[in-house]
């Protein structure tokens, strides 16, 4: 039943995406061309069932060495073609490497399989001499927090694998018995000699008061968040040093935009709030990219009373403030720049002329695109707003 109000709920996009898939397979085929994706299954189904695939024949005797890195996110269809390769080049003698870690599996959506490293790969090459080594030295955090990472991964691994050997108890699972704790058993990382010390690990848990909504606890995580990195700030900690690490995309925006409302309503003194993340802030959620859009809009005369208006708060509500020392003196109130019949100041004489498009407009919409861009950011001096310029950068690129 849920599969089928899953699938209703989809139904729409189910249908566009199939859609989709035909006029790519309509493509590929009139260009006689395949896709990427598509080589693994591809490989597969010509090899499947033979142990000496002859389209190895040649590779096989090219290539002696094999690395395969990341093993822990290879698909079972990916070690199925390359098995062949490995096992030629170890029965002729000649080395191969594996190389994973079992906890850094996570791309599952793709496919990856854990168990391959865990447990398969063993199993398919026992007739070959294998050795295994375990890299238990940590070379790139302090003693502190690889001491915090041994405890913590220990203790959630032996009480998650006693849950998990309960849950399965009444079933035919007996083959999964232990299957997480073997997955991190010989896990243990070392500090090397030279790492004396240091490194420091805080958990701060957000207590419920009553039944909290899930807006609730993130407002109280992203004032902890802001917090803790005025904090280190003060304590030493340089800006390009903090990271922020997040579930996903919308998360970090959520927390770059709490950053930017500290940033303009309560500042600490002596700290930093400019986020810089290529994946998190879109291009388009800057003010400053905004600002020189509103313009394309208004230059095209789409609706340009609004588009005006968002124009002149855009730059006195939001960027003005933020220009030091370019940005002119101004007394007025902001609402009376709204009427349409209103005198503008001097910064946007003629920019904003509604209702006859003047010979300076003309002039600008002559331009091409970038250097109409790049004119409106010279006039405006948005290039001297500090933590923007990456974002305009990003939008004339």
């Amino acid at each position: 039943m849920n599969s089928a109000r899953a699938i209703l709920k989809n139904i729409y996009p189910f249908g566009l995406l199939g859609n989709i898939a035909l006029k790519v397979k309509e493509v590929l085929s009139e260009n006689n061309t395949v896709l990427l994706s598509d080589s693994g299954s591809m490989i597969g189904r010509i090899i499947e069932g033979s142990d000496t695939p002859f389209i190895y024949e040649k590779v096989g005797l090219i290539y002696r060495h094999f690395m395969l890195d990341e093993f822990q996110d290879t698909s079972r269809q990916q070690w199925s073609n390359f098995k062949p390769l490995v096992e030629n080049a170890l029965a002729s003698g000649n080395s191969s490497l594996v190389v994973g870690d079992v906890k850094q599996s996570i791309y599952r959506w793709r496919n990856g399989d854990w168990n391959l490293l865990a447990n398969q790969l063993a199993t398919d090459l026992s007739h070959q001499l294998i050795s295994t080594r375990s890299l238990d030295t940590n070379w790139r955090s302090k003693k502190n927090i690889i001491d915090f990472n041994n405890t913590l991964f220990w203790r959630a691994s032996t009480d998650l694998n006693d849950w998990f050997n309960r849950e399965i108890a009444d079933h035919s699972f007996s083959d999964l018995y232990g299957v997480i704790a073997n997955a991190y058993e010989g896990q243990r990382q070392e500090c090397p000699k030279s790492n004396t010390g240091g490194g420091y690990v805080k958990m701060s848990f957000i207590e419920p008061e009553g039944s909290p909504t899930k807006s609730e606890f993130r407002e109280k995580a992203l004032a902890l968040l802001i917090g803790q990195v005025e904090n280190v700030q003060l304590c030493g900690v340089r800006p390009e040093e903090i990271t922020i690490l997040v579930r996903d995309n919308s998360d970090g925006e959520k927390i770059a935009k709490a950053f930017w409302e500290r940033k303009k309503n309560d500042p600490h003194t002596g700290v930093k709030y400019d986020v810089i993340t290529s994946d998190t802030l879109k291009i388009g959620s800057s003010p400053v990219v905004l600002f020189v859009v509103n313009f394309f809009k208004f230059l095209t005369r789409k609706d340009p009373i609004l588009v005006r208006a968002e124009i002149l708060f855009g730059y006195y509500g939001v960027l003005f403030p933020e220009i030091q020392p370019a940005g002119p003196d101004h007394t007025f109130e902001l609402h009376d720049l709204f009427d349409s019949d209103s005198l503008l100041p001097e910064l946007f004489d003629k920019w904003l002329d509604i209702d006859v498009r003047s010979e300076f407009q003309t002039g600008l919409l002559a331009l091409p695109l970038y250097e109409l861009a790049v004119t409106i950011s010279d006039h405006f001096h948005l290039g001297e707003i500090g933590g923007e310029k990456v974002y305009l950068q990003s939008f004339l690129d």
